[in-house]
């Protein structure tokens, strides 16, 4: 899930639920 990633540090104010599966992703 790379994009969720890229997406997360492109707009770290996305949901909290992204960035928890970009966390938990990396």
């Amino acid at each position: 899930r790379v994009d969720l990633v890229t997406r997360r540090a492109l707009k770290p104010r996305l949901r909290p639920h992204v960035e928890r599966e970009a966390i938990y992703v990396t």
